[in-house]
């Protein structure tokens, strides 16, 4: 798995980094990893430093324009591997389903989504709930026009060829959003390049969900571009 590198856009996630990176590394001694921050102020990078050359940080601080969109597209731009996969820094995604979302990708497919098959959480927030059952329904809606039909398009787990991510028009992804999945998946035309693989969507570790109805109003601008 050394033609893969995993993507990890954080934000104040002291509490699961370190030990989300260990585990990769143990079960995937050969991928790349890059820690995408965006001006993390609890050590965060700190504890990303303290891992060997595998592991690269990717200092967000200083850019003109924060949210985890803009961090995974910032990141994908230093990847030289043939794959790549994003998931989130809490523990949510299952780390198992990163070979899963790899295999799929060598047999052909150009995007693998780990669609969320059921939730075993109860939601921190409603409002966190009502985004993500309703912009749910919306994706679907909006993406059946283009003739993509994919259950989850606002999962945040995912792995696609660097080489198809290139040839995207950036200017159609919203920066300030937090679903790059679907910034991604409206620009395709068809589904036989997209692989779904249902994982049940897990607790948290530690810390708290910073999404919010900010975000939701993002993810309307991105459904209009």
């Amino acid at each position: 798995m050394n033609d893969l590198t995993v993507i990890i856009p954080t934000y104040n996630e002291c509490l699961n980094i370190g030990n989300l990176i260990g585990t990769i590394l143990r079960l995937y001694p050969q991928v790349k990893i890059i820690v995408s921050d965006d001006g993390s102020t609890d050590g965060t990078k700190e504890i990303v430093l303290s891992f060997s050359h595998s592991v690269f940080l990717l200092d967000r601080t200083s850019s003109k324009v924060h949210g985890l969109t803009a961090s995974v597209v910032h990141a994908v731009s230093y990847v030289k591997t043939k794959y790549f996969v994003v998931l989130d820094g809490d523990f949510q995604h299952p780390l198992t389903f990163i070979s899963n979302i790899y295999q799929n990708l060598i047999l052909g497919s150009s995007i693998v989504i780990g669609s969320r098959k059921r939730r075993t959480i109860h939601w921190e927030k409603y409002s966190r709930k009502f985004i993500s059952d309703f912009g749910t329904f919306l994706g679907i809606l909006r993406l059946k026009v283009n003739g993509v039909t994919v259950r989850d398009p606002l999962s945040g787990f995912f792995g696609m060829r660097t080489s198809i991510f290139r040839l995207l028009n950036l200017r159609r992804f919203v920066p300030k959003g937090y679903k790059v999945l679907y910034d991604v998946l409206k620009q395709m035309n068809s589904s036989k390049i997209i692989q779904e693989l249902y994982f049940e969507f897990q607790f948290r570790k530690n810390g708290s969900s910073k999404i919010a109805f900010k975000h939701f109003y993002y993810y309307l601008l991105s459904m209009l571009k």
